[in-house]
């Protein structure tokens, strides 16, 4: 009779490691699976980020079209133009280059 109590303790105790084994083995599993979600999500929100920044510069962009667009033809529209989009000046300005950065 404690031949088979002690055969059931050991296998008690077999089945208990196993178990534990399974509950760890089930908290790493969980635990890699979240780093690796997040790390995703992480990798999403940027570039999220910068598609949204990327989208506002093309907004801006549309914006200046359409002052360009809705602007009228006349001498003031013309050498705003030459200036900015064709880097032309008059005969009679003076011009100044440097740096843009200072």
């Amino acid at each position: 009779m404690t031949n088979e109590k002690s055969r059931s303790l050991g296998r008690n105790k077999i089945r208990n490691i196993i178990i534990i084994a399974a509950v760890c083995l089930l908290l790493v599993v969980a635990v890699v699976n979240f780093m690796s979600q997040m790390a995703k999500y992480n990798e999403m929100k940027a570039q999220k980020e910068l598609l949204q920044k990327k989208i506002n510069e093309a907004n801006d962009n549309i914006e200046e079209l359409e002052y360009w667009i809705d602007a009228p033809m006349d001498d003031d529209y013309i050498m705003k133009f030459a200036r900015e989009k064709l880097d032309l000046y008059r005969a009679d300005e003076i011009v100044f280059f440097g740096d843009s950065a200072e």
